[in-house]
């Protein structure tokens, strides 16, 4: 019998309005081709000096498909924000593990067009980074909010968005 290694992303998406009001979104998301090859190689090489290590948010209402890149991702306009993770933990059954990142009540953690007016994200990304030289980032996983009722969600500069990617190998 042949075993399939399965990979699973869901992000959640969560944004705390300056009058306290909280939008949740969950939405489960794409693994590309270039995370599925990064979390092989990860299991199978334990010498890869590659790590998770940031999430993105972007504008770009194009679908997601396996083939995303992170060219894909930073090609759209406003440039997307990319910040580092700043919480992991695993769950004890071992197979799962949560990343977050807060996109905090600042500019530059707003995406604004060229007039300096909030820029819907539509998209967000979980990015590795390959610290050889010369360091590189690669794609994890891509999702836009196409197929949600709600397809965008509109982070002023006094409101804070949390992400927390969820990813499950099984």
């Amino acid at each position: 019998m042949k075993d399939k290694l399965n990979i699973k992303g869901t992000a959640t998406i969560t944004i705390q309005k300056e009058n306290g009001d909280v939008f949740n979104k969950v939405i489960d998301n794409i693994v590309v081709t270039t995370g599925k090859n990064f979390f092989a190689n990860k299991i199978f090489n334990d010498d890869l000096n590659q790590r998770v290590a940031k999430i993105g948010i972007g504008s770009s209402a194009i679908d997601q498909t396996v083939g995303d890149t992170i060219t894909t991702f930073k090609s759209s306009t406003p440039t997307p924000i990319i910040k580092n993770i700043e919480f992991n933990n695993s769950n004890v059954d071992g197979n799962t593990i949560n990343y977050l990142t807060n996109f905090f009540d600042t500019t530059g953690d707003t995406l604004l067009d060229g007039s300096n007016n909030p820029v819907p994200i539509r998209e967000l990304a979980l990015i590795a980074l390959d610290e050889d030289s010369p360091e590189e980032e690669i794609l994890l996983c891509r999702t836009t909010f196409e197929d949600s009722p709600q397809n965008e969600f509109t982070k002023t500069t006094s409101d804070i968005v949390t992400v927390t990617w969820r990813i499950t190998i099984n």
